[in-house]
């Protein structure tokens, strides 16, 4: 078991950390002789700087790190950046952070910097996925689990000078990537594109219930699906804004076959309902009722502030059902070269058989057969109670990051509230304060 220090001690000691740090040199490495073009890229395009050094510090390879069989090939479509979250991991792992990995990670991010790798000619949206990938590994290198006494863990393997050569390099590329407020809002809408390319039906079909289905009106403020909020005011999906590292916010969505107003005196129920012993179950919801989590991408502009995106990186739904199979499950989830190349597999669904990492349980060491699984019947693993009690951001069954258990007072909201609470979550983080204060050190340079 292991302790968490307050997030404003957190914060003191990344400023403390960084006025400390005294930069020795980058060890020798050998950098690419391939040359910077100034053109359009494609995720798929091996040669291009960007995906040159998006694929040295994308994938992890099990052999070098541990036991296991698990050797992955580079896949330009694979969104989230293969790297374990300290917060569910904690035990000391090496990934980029010696021999031949790790010089080639220093290499890659000198090249960018001192070539102009931010000056060539790639468009927006680009620039948000490479700074994405590389805020993921800052934080990753960031985690102050790494320094926990706790954990015992012996100074060689806490690679202290390691991690400070790669935090300064990746905090300088994050800080050139960054667009401007005003370009932000224009990256596109992937999920707009799917609903307007009309792919998928808008409601289940009460004939084929297994048919795919995608809702047009997820975000109709007066449509028939409410985002949901904790009354108190912090991110309702905690485990996975924290899994995540609060580099997304997710929007927890709820619809009753009544519609939105049945919705919401649904809610207005749940919170007035007093148990009347500890087994007590609340009230239910109908057959039919359908819930939702949208993922959706953050970045930071070019004045260092944390900005929602109308990037969306994957769509679940669920509906109960009511007869023999409990609930079913949908997902779709982004593919990169299709944002780029076809409006139409912006998001792509995720297919019955299809099989993917479990990253919020099983991404640590382990062989790789292990680790994969059906993808939808993962989720079936953490939502498997019944009815209502198979939403985990209102039991709380799950919270193993804000220690809030039990039922939830949960109130009708809008996505922006999600969204200000997760950035508001992430600005208590250490990994957060240390990389803007390597951002003012950057700027004084």
């Amino acid at each position: 078991m292991t302790r968490r220090l307050p997030a404003g001690i957190f914060l003191a000691i990344a400023s403390l950390f960084i006025a400390a740090m005294v930069f020795d040199g980058p060890p020798r490495a050998v950098a690419s002789d391939a040359p910077l073009k100034s053109e359009r890229m494609s995720p798929t395009d091996a040669n291009h700087p960007w995906n040159r050094l998006r694929q040295r510090l994308h994938i992890r390879l099990e052999s070098e790190v541990g036991p296991g069989l698990d050797k992955l090939e580079f896949d330009p479509d694979e969104h989230d950046p293969l790297h374990w979250s300290r917060i569910y991991f904690p035990d000391s792992v090496d990934y980029l952070l010696h021999g031949e990995p790790y010089r080639e990670a220093i290499a890659l991010l000198d090249e960018f910097l001192k070539g102009g790798g931010d000056k060539l000619e790639v468009d927006p949206l680009q620039r948000c996925w490479l700074q994405h990938d590389l805020w993921a590994l800052f934080d990753y290198l960031s985690d102050p689990e790494w320094s926990n006494p706790l954990q015992h863990l012996p100074e060689r393997k806490r690679y202290p000078a390691e991690r400070r050569e790669l935090q300064r390099r990746l905090s300088q590329a994050i800080e050139r990537l960054a667009l401007t407020s005003e370009q932000i809002p224009g990256l596109p809408d992937n999920l707009a594109r799917v609903i307007a390319a009309a792919k998928y039906p808008a409601a289940p079909d009460a004939n084929n219930p297994s048919a795919a289905f995608l809702p047009a009106d997820l975000w109709d403020p007066k449509g028939p699906w409410v985002v949901v909020r904790e009354w108190a005011n912090n991110p309702l999906a905690i485990r996975h804004v924290s899994f995540f590292g609060g580099r997304s916010s997710f929007a927890v969505l709820l619809r009753l076959p009544g519609g939105r107003s049945e919705t919401v005196a649904y809610l207005k129920k749940l919170r007035e309902w007093k148990p009347d012993n500890p087994r007590s179950i609340p009230p239910q919801v109908p057959p039919q009722t359908q819930f939702g989590l949208i993922r959706r991408m953050m970045v930071i502009n070019d004045v260092g502030e944390i900005v929602p995106t109308p990037v969306t990186e994957v769509v679940q739904l669920r509906v109960l059902s009511g007869d023999h199979e409990p609930q079913r499950f949908l997902e779709f989830r982004i593919r990169r070269s299709a944002v780029v190349d076809d409006t139409r597999g912006a998001l792509t669904l995720i297919k019955p058989d299809e099989v993917d990492r479990s990253d919020m349980l099983e991404l640590g060491v382990s062989n790789d057969r292990e680790k994969r699984r059906t993808i939808l019947t993962s989720c079936r693993n953490c939502h498997s109670d019944q009815g209502i009690l198979s939403m985990n951001s209102y039991t709380g069954a799950m919270d193993n990051v804000s220690r809030q258990r039990g039922f939830r007072s949960l109130v009708e909201s809008e996505f922006k509230d999600q969204e200000d609470s997760t950035i508001a979550w992430k600005q208590r983080q250490y990994s957060w304060g240390l990389l803007r204060g390597l951002n003012t050190r950057n700027s004084t340079d």
